[in-house]
């Protein structure tokens, strides 16, 4: 597994997605191991998707852009708001535009922040459902971050050191499951799809 792609899944200014996101960044850029791509929607301007990617005769240029970077990625790593008891448009958008090949046979990562004292449960388990129907593999292992203002600042750093065991338990799991599917894609026997 070399590629990584971290897509923080909020489209407001100040996001805590973005926190978790760039302190996730910061811990897999320190094991000098892998090419990570950072994906924050906010930076694009998505329309409510009328056609999917690949029925679509002309695509906008930054989703050409970003069909390759998903393409090109082995593992990912999702991080939504819990908005109203359920994940954010803006990564539902994502998946349901883009074919669910970019995503199928490879891990996900899922990591949901809140406000509040439940970290985005009822997020994070909805988005495990939402990767097995795009035939990716959710990482059992969730990163659940309650009272996210709190504990990470603006740029990523970790300001509650109690919650480093939390991330590192994470990545590890995360990082097992994507080797072993990246193995798995790459070692098939011939004759399987």
């Amino acid at each position: 597994m070399n590629t990584l792609c971290i897509i923080s899944g909020s489209i407001r200014p100040n996001a805590l997605t973005r926190r978790i996101a760039l302190h996730l960044h910061q811990q897999l850029v320190a094991r000098n191991s892998y090419q990570i791509s950072n994906v924050d929607l906010a930076s694009f301007e998505f329309p409510i998707w009328k056609e999917v990617f690949q029925n679509d005769p002309d695509p906008p240029r930054h989703c050409r852009k970003l069909h390759s970077e998903l393409a090109a990625s082995d593992a990912f790593l999702l991080v939504s708001p819990e908005y109203n008891g359920s994940y954010s448009l803006a990564i539902k958008n994502l998946i349901d535009y883009y074919e669910p090949n970019l995503f199928s046979r490879k891990a996900i990562g899922i990591a949901t922040v809140s406000t509040g004292r439940l970290g985005g449960i009822r997020s994070a388990l909805q988005l495990q459902q939402l990767c097995l129907a795009i035939y990716a593999v959710p990482v059992p292992q969730m990163l659940l971050v309650p009272d996210a203002h709190r504990r990470f600042d603006d740029n990523g750093q970790l300001l509650d050191e109690s919650f480093s065991k939390q991330v590192t338990h994470f990545l590890e799991e995360f990082l097992w499951y994507g080797h072993a599917l990246y193995q798995a894609r790459t070692n098939l026997p011939v004759g399987l799809p």
